[in-house]
Protein backbone atom coordinates (compact mmCIF):
# COMPACT_ATOMS: atom_id res chain seq x y z
CA UNK A 1 0.00 0.00 0.00
CA UNK A 2 1.27 3.50 -0.55
CA UNK A 3 2.00 5.62 2.07
CA UNK A 4 -0.54 8.42 1.09
CA UNK A 5 0.89 10.79 3.58
CA UNK A 6 4.34 10.69 2.56
CA UNK A 7 3.26 10.68 -1.45
CA UNK A 8 1.59 13.81 -1.34
CA UNK A 9 3.99 16.64 -3.32
CA UNK A 10 1.89 19.18 -1.33
CA UNK A 11 3.79 17.86 1.83
CA UNK A 12 2.21 17.55 5.58
CA UNK A 13 -0.89 19.36 6.53
CA UNK A 14 -1.75 20.37 9.61
CA UNK A 15 -1.22 19.03 13.32
CA UNK A 16 -3.78 17.66 13.13
CA UNK A 17 -3.69 14.92 10.72
CA UNK A 18 -0.07 13.45 11.95
CA UNK A 19 0.02 11.71 15.11
CA UNK A 20 3.53 10.57 16.45
CA UNK A 21 5.45 8.30 14.67
CA UNK A 22 2.32 6.95 11.90
CA UNK A 23 5.61 6.08 9.65
CA UNK A 24 7.26 4.07 12.20
CA UNK A 25 4.74 2.07 12.76
CA UNK A 26 3.30 2.01 8.78
CA UNK A 27 -0.41 3.59 9.88
CA UNK A 28 -1.64 5.44 6.92
CA UNK A 29 -4.95 7.25 6.14
CA UNK A 30 -6.65 3.88 5.04
CA UNK A 31 -5.68 2.23 8.21
CA UNK A 32 -8.25 4.31 9.67
CA UNK A 33 -11.18 4.13 7.85
CA UNK A 34 -10.24 0.15 8.19
CA UNK A 35 -10.26 0.77 12.43
CA UNK A 36 -13.94 1.90 11.67
CA UNK A 37 -15.14 -0.64 9.50
CA UNK A 38 -17.57 -2.52 9.27
CA UNK A 39 -19.49 0.40 10.12
CA UNK A 40 -20.87 2.96 7.90
CA UNK A 41 -18.12 5.92 6.37
CA UNK A 42 -18.09 8.02 3.54
CA UNK A 43 -14.85 9.95 2.32
CA UNK A 44 -15.78 13.36 0.97
CA UNK A 45 -13.04 14.34 -1.31
CA UNK A 46 -12.69 17.98 -3.32
CA UNK A 47 -10.67 17.87 -6.55
CA UNK A 48 -9.42 21.49 -5.98
CA UNK A 49 -8.29 20.90 -2.65
CA UNK A 50 -5.37 22.92 -1.88
CA UNK A 51 -4.12 20.87 1.29
CA UNK A 52 -5.09 16.89 -0.07
CA UNK A 53 -4.16 15.82 -3.67
CA UNK A 54 -7.52 14.77 -5.32
CA UNK A 55 -5.32 11.58 -6.21
CA UNK A 56 -4.20 10.23 -3.11
CA UNK A 57 -7.62 11.02 -1.46
CA UNK A 58 -8.95 8.31 -4.43
CA UNK A 59 -6.52 6.08 -3.62
CA UNK A 60 -7.39 5.93 -0.08
CA UNK A 61 -10.86 5.45 -1.20
CA UNK A 62 -10.01 2.65 -3.45
CA UNK A 63 -7.86 1.10 -0.78
CA UNK A 64 -11.21 1.32 1.24
CA UNK A 65 -12.97 -0.16 -0.89
CA UNK A 66 -10.95 -2.95 -1.53
CA UNK A 67 -11.06 -3.47 2.48
CA UNK A 68 -15.04 -3.48 2.78
CA UNK A 69 -15.72 -5.47 -0.14
CA UNK A 70 -12.79 -8.24 1.73
CA UNK A 71 -15.40 -7.99 4.80
CA UNK A 72 -18.53 -7.97 2.58
CA UNK A 73 -20.28 -4.87 3.66
CA UNK A 74 -19.08 -2.90 0.59
CA UNK A 75 -22.90 -1.04 0.95
CA UNK A 76 -21.51 0.42 3.94
CA UNK A 77 -18.32 2.82 2.28
CA UNK A 78 -18.36 5.12 -0.32
CA UNK A 79 -16.05 7.60 -1.72
CA UNK A 80 -17.57 11.08 -2.98
CA UNK A 81 -15.78 13.82 -4.49
CA UNK A 82 -17.27 17.75 -6.10
CA UNK A 83 -15.44 19.41 -8.27
CA UNK A 84 -14.63 22.38 -4.80
CA UNK A 85 -11.82 23.89 -3.14
CA UNK A 86 -11.14 22.67 0.41
CA UNK A 87 -14.13 22.55 3.05
CA UNK A 88 -16.99 21.22 4.21
CA UNK A 89 -18.81 22.30 1.16
CA UNK A 90 -22.53 22.66 -0.15
CA UNK A 91 -22.04 19.71 -2.07
CA UNK A 92 -20.30 17.38 0.87
CA UNK A 93 -22.88 18.74 3.70
CA UNK A 94 -25.71 17.56 1.02
CA UNK A 95 -24.02 14.29 0.77
CA UNK A 96 -22.74 14.19 4.63
CA UNK A 97 -26.43 14.66 5.54
CA UNK A 98 -28.05 12.30 2.74
CA UNK A 99 -25.66 9.76 4.22
CA UNK A 100 -26.65 10.08 7.86
CA UNK A 101 -30.48 10.12 7.04
CA UNK A 102 -29.26 6.48 5.07
CA UNK A 103 -27.95 4.83 7.84
CA UNK A 104 -29.83 6.93 11.26
CA UNK A 105 -33.81 7.04 9.61
CA UNK A 106 -33.65 4.37 7.01
CA UNK A 107 -33.72 6.96 4.19
CA UNK A 108 -31.62 7.30 1.04
CA UNK A 109 -33.42 10.30 -0.62
CA UNK A 110 -30.86 13.71 -1.84
CA UNK A 111 -31.89 16.85 0.20
CA UNK A 112 -30.48 19.54 -1.41
CA UNK A 113 -29.32 22.30 0.68
CA UNK A 114 -30.92 25.70 -0.91
CA UNK A 115 -34.31 23.84 -0.79
CA UNK A 116 -34.33 23.85 3.09
CA UNK A 117 -33.41 27.69 2.96
CA UNK A 118 -36.24 28.72 0.81
CA UNK A 119 -38.48 26.47 2.66
CA UNK A 120 -37.64 26.71 6.10
CA UNK A 121 -35.82 30.05 6.58
CA UNK A 122 -36.95 30.74 9.91
CA UNK A 123 -37.30 27.41 11.14
CA UNK A 124 -33.00 27.46 10.61
CA UNK A 125 -32.42 30.83 11.84
CA UNK A 126 -34.03 29.53 14.80
CA UNK A 127 -32.41 26.29 15.03
CA UNK A 128 -29.16 28.46 14.72
CA UNK A 129 -29.87 30.28 17.49
CA UNK A 130 -30.75 27.24 19.68
CA UNK A 131 -27.20 25.74 18.65
CA UNK A 132 -25.34 29.01 19.20
CA UNK A 133 -23.85 28.07 23.06
CA UNK A 134 -22.35 32.04 23.44
CA UNK A 135 -23.09 35.65 21.95
CA UNK A 136 -20.05 36.03 20.74
CA UNK A 137 -18.81 32.58 19.63
CA UNK A 138 -15.93 32.93 21.81
CA UNK A 139 -16.70 31.17 25.33
CA UNK A 140 -13.25 32.89 26.72
CA UNK A 141 -15.11 36.65 26.01
CA UNK A 142 -18.34 35.50 27.93
CA UNK A 143 -17.10 33.18 30.85
CA UNK A 144 -14.61 34.95 33.66
CA UNK A 145 -13.30 31.73 34.55
CA UNK A 146 -12.55 30.02 30.71
CA UNK A 147 -9.14 29.10 29.91
CA UNK A 148 -7.56 28.72 26.28
CA UNK A 149 -5.84 25.65 25.37
CA UNK A 150 -2.10 27.76 26.06
CA UNK A 151 -3.54 28.31 29.05
CA UNK A 152 -4.29 24.53 30.39
CA UNK A 153 -1.61 23.19 28.53
CA UNK A 154 0.43 25.52 30.71
CA UNK A 155 -0.84 24.59 34.13
CA UNK A 156 -0.69 20.72 33.11
CA UNK A 157 3.17 21.50 32.54
CA UNK A 158 3.31 23.03 35.69
CA UNK A 159 1.70 20.27 37.87
CA UNK A 160 4.06 17.80 36.16
CA UNK A 161 6.70 19.01 38.08
CA UNK A 162 6.59 16.43 40.94
CA UNK A 163 6.37 13.44 38.35
CA UNK A 164 9.98 15.23 37.26
CA UNK A 165 11.16 15.38 40.66
CA UNK A 166 10.33 11.90 41.43
CA UNK A 167 12.18 10.72 37.81
CA UNK A 168 15.12 12.19 38.99
CA UNK A 169 15.03 11.22 42.68
CA UNK A 170 14.36 7.77 41.80
CA UNK A 171 16.96 6.86 38.91
CA UNK A 172 20.38 7.27 38.43
CA UNK A 173 21.69 10.25 35.69
CA UNK A 174 22.85 7.65 33.12
CA UNK A 175 19.67 6.19 33.46
CA UNK A 176 17.61 9.39 33.10
CA UNK A 177 20.08 10.56 30.35
CA UNK A 178 19.32 7.06 28.83
CA UNK A 179 15.50 7.90 28.67
CA UNK A 180 15.95 11.47 27.50
CA UNK A 181 18.13 9.71 24.25
CA UNK A 182 14.94 7.70 23.81
CA UNK A 183 12.84 10.75 24.21
CA UNK A 184 14.39 12.71 21.56
CA UNK A 185 15.21 9.53 18.91
CA UNK A 186 19.13 10.24 19.22
CA UNK A 187 20.82 6.47 18.81
CA UNK A 188 23.09 5.24 20.38
CA UNK A 189 25.30 3.55 17.15
CA UNK A 190 25.14 5.29 13.64
CA UNK A 191 26.27 4.69 10.30
CA UNK A 192 30.32 5.28 9.41
CA UNK A 193 31.16 8.90 8.84
CA UNK A 194 32.41 10.17 5.64
CA UNK A 195 34.09 13.72 4.91
CA UNK A 196 34.25 15.03 1.78
CA UNK A 197 36.41 18.33 1.25
CA UNK A 198 34.94 20.63 -1.06
CA UNK A 199 37.50 23.36 -1.41
CA UNK A 200 39.46 25.85 1.06
CA UNK A 201 40.13 29.53 1.15
CA UNK A 202 43.22 31.80 2.97
CA UNK A 203 42.94 34.33 5.15
CA UNK A 204 45.45 36.52 7.27
CA UNK A 205 45.49 34.66 10.46
CA UNK A 206 43.74 30.96 9.30
CA UNK A 207 42.92 28.62 6.24
CA UNK A 208 39.09 27.68 5.88
CA UNK A 209 38.35 24.44 4.83
CA UNK A 210 34.81 23.72 3.55
CA UNK A 211 33.65 20.19 4.49
CA UNK A 212 30.78 18.05 3.92
CA UNK A 213 30.00 15.50 6.73
CA UNK A 214 28.32 12.58 5.35
CA UNK A 215 26.50 9.41 7.06
CA UNK A 216 24.47 6.58 5.26
CA UNK A 217 20.98 7.35 4.76
CA UNK A 218 21.32 10.38 6.29
CA UNK A 219 21.58 14.21 5.41
CA UNK A 220 24.71 15.87 4.53
CA UNK A 221 25.81 18.59 7.42
CA UNK A 222 27.62 20.78 5.86
CA UNK A 223 30.97 22.51 7.30
CA UNK A 224 33.80 24.91 7.67
CA UNK A 225 36.64 24.05 9.55
CA UNK A 226 38.70 27.08 10.73
CA UNK A 227 42.52 26.44 11.11
CA UNK A 228 44.81 28.98 12.53
CA UNK A 229 47.96 29.26 10.60
CA UNK A 230 51.61 29.26 12.31
CA UNK A 231 50.34 27.85 15.58
CA UNK A 232 52.49 24.74 17.30
CA UNK A 233 51.11 22.36 19.85
CA UNK A 234 47.34 21.38 20.21
CA UNK A 235 45.24 23.82 19.97
CA UNK A 236 41.63 24.06 22.13
CA UNK A 237 38.57 23.99 19.82
CA UNK A 238 35.17 24.73 18.96
CA UNK A 239 32.17 23.66 17.68
CA UNK A 240 29.87 26.27 16.47
CA UNK A 241 26.11 25.40 15.72
CA UNK A 242 24.17 28.79 14.49
CA UNK A 243 20.52 28.51 13.82
CA UNK A 244 20.82 31.25 11.53
CA UNK A 245 23.42 28.78 9.41
CA UNK A 246 27.34 28.78 9.81
CA UNK A 247 27.58 31.83 7.00
CA UNK A 248 25.73 34.17 9.84
CA UNK A 249 29.45 34.92 11.87
CA UNK A 250 31.80 33.37 9.64
CA UNK A 251 32.91 36.59 8.05
CA UNK A 252 36.18 38.41 8.77
CA UNK A 253 34.26 40.44 11.23
CA UNK A 254 32.16 37.75 12.85
CA UNK A 255 32.43 35.57 15.73
CA UNK A 256 33.85 32.51 14.56
CA UNK A 257 36.98 35.20 13.45
CA UNK A 258 36.84 36.00 17.22
CA UNK A 259 38.03 32.54 18.37
CA UNK A 260 40.36 31.81 15.58
CA UNK A 261 42.22 35.10 16.71
CA UNK A 262 42.58 33.35 20.53
CA UNK A 263 44.26 30.41 18.62
CA UNK A 264 41.35 28.14 18.98
CA UNK A 265 40.59 25.99 15.69
CA UNK A 266 36.39 26.13 15.25
CA UNK A 267 34.41 23.41 13.29
CA UNK A 268 30.82 25.20 12.17
CA UNK A 269 28.43 23.24 10.84
CA UNK A 270 24.65 23.46 9.48
CA UNK A 271 22.77 21.15 11.32
CA UNK A 272 19.87 19.63 9.39
CA UNK A 273 17.43 22.11 8.89
CA UNK A 274 19.76 25.10 9.34
CA UNK A 275 21.58 27.51 6.81
CA UNK A 276 22.11 25.38 3.81
CA UNK A 277 19.99 22.19 4.65
CA UNK A 278 16.84 25.24 5.83
CA UNK A 279 13.56 23.75 4.72
CA UNK A 280 12.63 26.51 2.52
CA UNK A 281 9.13 25.12 0.93
CA UNK A 282 7.35 25.46 4.99
CA UNK A 283 7.58 29.18 3.62
CA UNK A 284 6.66 30.43 7.29
CA UNK A 285 3.28 28.15 7.86
CA UNK A 286 1.98 28.27 11.63
CA UNK A 287 5.06 30.47 12.60
CA UNK A 288 7.66 28.01 11.51
CA UNK A 289 10.15 28.11 9.29
CA UNK A 290 10.45 24.13 9.48
CA UNK A 291 7.03 22.52 9.65
CA UNK A 292 7.29 20.27 7.03
CA UNK A 293 10.40 18.83 8.26
CA UNK A 294 9.48 19.10 11.63
CA UNK A 295 6.17 17.21 11.24
CA UNK A 296 7.66 14.71 8.81
CA UNK A 297 10.61 14.00 12.06
CA UNK A 298 7.60 13.43 14.26
CA UNK A 299 6.09 11.15 11.31
CA UNK A 300 8.98 8.47 11.33
CA UNK A 301 9.43 8.44 15.43
CA UNK A 302 12.79 10.79 14.76
CA UNK A 303 12.08 14.47 16.22
CA UNK A 304 14.41 17.10 14.89
CA UNK A 305 16.09 17.19 18.00
CA UNK A 306 17.12 13.75 18.47
CA UNK A 307 18.84 14.43 14.38
CA UNK A 308 20.21 17.35 15.18
CA UNK A 309 22.19 15.51 18.41
CA UNK A 310 23.56 13.15 15.98
CA UNK A 311 24.83 15.73 13.64
CA UNK A 312 26.67 17.47 16.10
CA UNK A 313 28.13 14.06 17.79
CA UNK A 314 29.29 13.05 14.33
CA UNK A 315 30.74 16.91 14.10
CA UNK A 316 32.77 16.23 17.45
CA UNK A 317 34.21 12.68 15.60
CA UNK A 318 35.38 14.96 12.85
CA UNK A 319 36.72 17.71 15.00
CA UNK A 320 38.64 15.38 17.64
CA UNK A 321 40.52 13.85 14.63
CA UNK A 322 41.86 16.82 13.36
CA UNK A 323 45.67 17.36 13.58
CA UNK A 324 46.50 19.81 16.77
CA UNK A 325 43.74 19.13 18.41
CA UNK A 326 42.99 19.03 22.07
CA UNK A 327 40.65 16.89 22.40
CA UNK A 328 40.17 17.87 26.54
CA UNK A 329 39.60 21.62 25.85
CA UNK A 330 36.21 20.87 23.32
CA UNK A 331 33.87 23.31 24.10
CA UNK A 332 30.89 23.94 22.04
CA UNK A 333 28.20 27.28 21.12
CA UNK A 334 24.62 26.87 20.59
CA UNK A 335 23.30 29.91 18.85
CA UNK A 336 19.50 30.61 19.14
CA UNK A 337 17.15 27.85 17.69
CA UNK A 338 20.23 25.55 18.30
CA UNK A 339 21.04 25.85 22.26
CA UNK A 340 19.11 23.49 23.06
CA UNK A 341 20.34 20.71 20.39
CA UNK A 342 23.83 21.84 21.58
CA UNK A 343 22.61 21.39 25.54
CA UNK A 344 21.21 18.02 24.43
CA UNK A 345 24.70 17.12 23.03
CA UNK A 346 26.76 17.91 26.05
CA UNK A 347 24.67 16.68 28.20
CA UNK A 348 25.26 12.88 26.39
CA UNK A 349 28.17 13.33 24.88
CA UNK A 350 31.20 14.03 28.11
CA UNK A 351 33.41 15.24 25.00
CA UNK A 352 32.28 18.54 25.42
CA UNK A 353 33.69 20.26 27.84
CA UNK A 354 32.13 23.55 27.69
CA UNK A 355 28.09 25.25 26.69
CA UNK A 356 27.87 28.41 25.69
CA UNK A 357 23.99 29.00 24.67
CA UNK A 358 23.27 32.53 23.00
CA UNK A 359 19.91 34.21 22.58
CA UNK A 360 18.85 30.54 23.44
CA UNK A 361 15.50 29.22 25.04
CA UNK A 362 16.21 28.03 28.61
CA UNK A 363 13.07 26.36 29.58
CA UNK A 364 10.74 23.93 27.79
CA UNK A 365 7.71 25.37 30.43
CA UNK A 366 8.65 29.59 30.32
CA UNK A 367 10.28 29.22 27.20
CA UNK A 368 8.01 27.30 24.94
CA UNK A 369 4.92 25.90 26.84
CA UNK A 370 3.97 29.75 28.17
CA UNK A 371 4.78 31.53 24.64
CA UNK A 372 2.83 29.46 22.17
CA UNK A 373 2.97 32.36 19.53
CA UNK A 374 6.52 33.07 19.73
CA UNK A 375 8.19 31.36 16.08
CA UNK A 376 9.92 28.75 15.25
CA UNK A 377 8.77 26.26 18.11
CA UNK A 378 8.11 23.06 16.24
CA UNK A 379 11.92 22.05 16.13
CA UNK A 380 11.97 22.46 19.80
CA UNK A 381 8.94 19.55 20.56
CA UNK A 382 9.25 16.38 22.47
CA UNK A 383 6.65 14.40 22.95
CA UNK A 384 5.66 13.29 26.58
CA UNK A 385 9.58 15.53 27.83
CA UNK A 386 7.93 17.51 30.65
CA UNK A 387 6.54 14.53 32.32
CA UNK A 388 10.81 13.47 32.70
CA UNK A 389 12.68 16.40 32.40
CA UNK A 390 13.19 20.33 31.38
CA UNK A 391 16.15 22.32 30.35
CA UNK A 392 17.91 22.94 33.27
CA UNK A 393 17.72 19.10 34.50
CA UNK A 394 20.31 18.98 31.69
CA UNK A 395 22.05 21.48 32.62
CA UNK A 396 22.47 19.90 36.37
CA UNK A 397 23.34 16.89 34.28
CA UNK A 398 26.71 18.69 32.43
CA UNK A 399 27.74 20.42 35.57
CA UNK A 400 30.61 21.17 36.59
CA UNK A 401 31.32 20.82 33.23
CA UNK A 402 30.98 24.96 32.42
CA UNK A 403 27.34 25.95 30.99
CA UNK A 404 26.45 29.98 29.77
CA UNK A 405 23.76 31.67 28.59
CA UNK A 406 24.35 34.70 26.91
Amino acid sequence: MRHHRLYETLGPSDGCQHLPCEGKYGIDRADYVLMHAPEPTVILAARRDDLFEIQSAREVGADAEKMYATLGESECFEFFESDTEHGFTPPHREKATRWMRRWLCNEDKIVPEEDDVKKYPDHLKKLEGQLQCTQSGQVLKEFSDEKSVADLNFIRARQLSGAREEFWEDHSTDECLAKIRRLIGCRQETSEIRVKEAGSLDRDSCRIKKLVIEREGEVPVPALLFVPLNCEGELPATLYVDGRGKKKEAGPDGAVMQLVNQNRMVLSIDARGFGETADHGSNGKHCNTEHRVAVLARDIGRPLMGQRVEDIMAALDVLVEQPNVDSSEIEAIGVERAGPVVLHAAALDNRIGSVTLENSIKSWIDDVVARPKIHDLIGHVIFDALEYYDLPDLVETIRPRKVEHK
